[in-house]
């Protein structure tokens, strides 16, 4: 999770802004309104970097600097909801681009528009289609860099369609790039990549082989956190596989490494990921104990994120123990920090665990109306594992209400989407 940009940073822009505006030069005034835009959106500070970036195009006018304000106004629009004013700006950045004859801007904006398709089409597979477009700017372009992250961001679109062979072809046509060009930095998040593809996938031995040479890497470039973000997925890995005590080795090892890095939200991370592996073992008091001095951090941190998921784990822990008004509570929270950064995913997500709530109570009728919120999140967003969950979890209080008939359909349903998730041909190409 990135940090945000400091207070101090924020101070020094705002008075370098101040100076710009007496000296009436516009372009720094406009990269300056951009450069507290981004800060502003590093700390989730929405509203304000919106704020900027529209002041930024206000004074930006018939240059590149004015297709970066459309862009980021567009990008901001689109996270905050609001889909027909972000297509607007990126379509306006697309054409000023092409009328400045500026391919780069024209191939970031592309990758902005496949994020809006990501995000609010009701074709998930339109993000490709607008990536396809930007890759084939920078071949024009002749640029191995652009190409390479085009193509991870095509294998990470294709992973999330549920396509593994599409999604395993783009990342290794993304790991050829990358190491023709030397780039390590790359190289390591491309592995990376390919090892959580074959972890979804169930494929233990080549997800450890990517993470290996990933990390072996990562170790050459002496990037502690980089180190971590490997182990922790390592510890994702053998968790899915059943072996817990490998998977508390490697997340304790990643906590290790946040700590000597002084990056207290991958500290909270490992925390949180730590107090799984305990809640999968059924030591609820050990998990809650990583929990809570997870949600600390988060916290002192003021990461409404991190609250989010680890106020999640909390109530599923109390849910298991029949604690169901403090579950409830703690979904509650959870709910209200995943509002307040416009993360749907996770709104879906803690909906669904709020219907938990009730269909453990014996109240399948609410349970059924929190489900049914959380279904339509998860299609939306594409989160095919979600919709399965939650899919298998209205059958459930089908079943209890009698609804035999509906209870099976809804079974069957989460099973092919459980199939499709899972069927995957890959053959092992990785060097």
């Amino acid at each position: 999770m990135r940090q945000g940009l400091g207070r101090e940073y924020l101070s020094w822009a705002r008075r370098a802004l101040k100076a710009a505006r007496k000296l009436g030069r516009q372009e720094d005034i406009s990269k300056l309104l951009l450069t507290i835009g981004l800060a502003h959106e590093s700390r989730r500070e929405l509203r304000q970097a919106l704020s900027s970036y529209e002041d930024a195009l206000s004074v930006a006018k018939g240059d590149s600097l004015e297709v970066d304000a459309l862009n980021n106004v567009g990008l901001i629009r689109s996270i905050l909801g609001d889909s027909k004013g972000s297509i607007h700006c990126l379509e306006q950045a697309l054409s000023r681009a092409r009328d400045l004859h500026n391919a780069y801007s024209q191939a970031a904006t592309l990758h902005n528009i496949a994020a809006w398709h990501r995000r609010h089409s009701q074709d998930s597979s339109m993000e490709v289609v607008w990536l396809e477009k930007a890759l084939e700017v920078w071949r024009s372009l002749e640029d191995p860099w652009g190409m390479a992250n085009t193509l991870s961001s095509i294998g990470i679109a294709y992973m999330n369609l549920g396509e593994t062979a599409a999604a395993l072809n783009a990342h290794e046509r993304a790991l050829t790039l990358r190491e023709e060009i030397g780039d390590k930095l790359g190289q390591w998040r491309t592995l990376n990549s390919i090892g959580l593809l074959y972890t979804h996938t169930s494929e233990r031995q080549r997800a450890l082989q990517s993470f290996a040479k990933a990390h072996e890497i990562t170790m050459e470039l002496k990037d502690l956190d980089a180190q971590a973000t490997v182990l922790s997925n390592l510890g994702v890995l053998y968790s899915k596989s059943g072996e817990n005590g490998q998977a508390l080795r490697y997340h304790k090892k990643a906590l290790s490494r946040h700590r000597r890095n002084g990056d207290q939200h991958g500290e909270a991370t490992s925390l949180n990921n730590i107090g799984l592996v305990y809640y999968d073992l059924g030591d609820d008091q050990r998990a809650l104990s990583f929990f809570q001095e997870a949600l600390s951090l988060w916290q002192k941190l003021k990461s409404r994120e991190g609250k989010a998921s680890t106020f999640s784990n909390i109530g599923l822990v109390h849910l298991r123990l029949r604690e169901y008004e403090r579950a409830a509570d703690c979904f509650r929270q959870s709910l209200s920090a995943a509002k307040s950064i416009h993360d749907v995913d996770q709104q879906g997500i803690t909906l669904n665990n709020i219907g938990l709530v009730y269909g453990s109570s014996g109240n399948h009728k609410k349970a059924l109306a929190f489900y049914e919120r959380a279904l339509v999140i998860h299609k939306r967003t594409g989160n095919r594992a979600e919709e399965s969950t939650t899919l298998s979890n209205m059958a459930l209080s089908y079943r209890e209400r009698k609804d035999l008939e509906m209870a099976d359909l809804l079974t069957a349903e989460a099973a092919v989407i459980r199939e499709k998730i899972s069927e995957s041909p890959i053959p092992l190409v990785l060097k």
